[in-house]
């Protein structure tokens, strides 16, 4: 069965050349590049709809690549960076509060995944 994931790959770098290649390559995944002249062209990515977007975290991010977080919940986004070889992951998620009991109840939830994934993190160190 076919991956129905599609991955975009921003940039026009040899890395983000390579990184299109290996997804496609490895993993089967249907990739989309986009190049620079394209990234702060928010319709651009919108009607894509990627499940994941790679990027390399050094180079210049447009608010159009998070803005998408808020207008498709769900995206993942992988910032590649290359002045330490680590992949800064960004997940995106809308979560309605209806008060400050709800708003308390989803910090206390995201601090307790970040302090299992800095757990995890130094296991890998």
């Amino acid at each position: 069965m076919e991956n129905q994931f599609s991955v975009v790959v921003l940039g026009d770098s040899l890395l983000m050349d390579s990184v299109a290649g290996n997804l496609r390559d490895e993993l089967s995944l249907s990739v989309i590049r986009v190049e620079a002249s394209c990234i702060n062209n928010r319709e651009c990515l919108k009607s894509i709809q990627p499940d994941l977007i790679v990027f390399e975290w050094d180079a210049p991010r447009p608010c159009s690549i998070l803005a998408l977080l808020r207008e498709q919940p769900g995206v993942q986004l992988l910032g590649i960076d290359t002045s330490c070889s680590q992949i800064v992951e960004i997940t995106g998620g809308l979560h309605p509060v209806q008060n400050m009991k709800e708003f308390c109840q989803l910090a206390q939830n995201s601090l307790a995944d970040t302090k299992n994934m800095k757990e995890a993190a130094e296991h890998i160190r």
